[in-house]
């Protein structure tokens, strides 16, 4: 099952747009507000160790996530390591929109079971859109 957020605009050129996600400390780093905001909406965790991030969820265990795959100024696409309990891409599509200005979107792509999918399609995407407008008024 794959779920898109809505595309939201962000106040950044897509080359520093793209930056900002392609280097995983960094992005744990300036991302402290939002990894705050997932913790007290979703009761997750958020940490890097070597050059990936590891959530952990009381659920769910813990998750390890690293870039998979990436083409420079249109998409990073992260994807969880074998060991971890569930199988999971997430994507952040940009696309130039102006010369300060980025649309963007994200995307998960998570294999639950087929009867459990109406139970969690909706919060999946309403987390997706709480979190790319959460990005967006980061850069103004």
């Amino acid at each position: 099952m794959i779920i898109y957020s809505n595309v939201e605009i962000v106040n950044k050129n897509v080359n520093d747009f793209f930056n900002f996600f392609f280097n995983i400390k960094d992005l744990i780093k300036n991302f402290l507000q939002t990894t705050n905001y997932l913790k007290e909406k979703f009761n997750i965790d958020i940490e890097v160790i070597d050059n990936k991030i590891v959530i952990s969820h009381s659920n769910f265990g813990k998750i390890s996530i690293s870039i998979i795959s990436y083409n420079e100024n249109d998409f990073i696409k992260y994807g969880t390591d074998k060991d971890s309990k569930i199988e999971m891409f997430f994507w952040v599509q940009m696309k130039y929109y102006q010369p300060y200005k980025t649309k963007f979107r994200l995307a998960i792509k998570v294999n639950i079971p087929f009867f459990l999918v109406p139970f969690y399609k909706k919060k999946i995407k309403q987390g997706l859109d709480d979190l790319a407008k959460h990005i967006a008024k980061l850069f103004g």
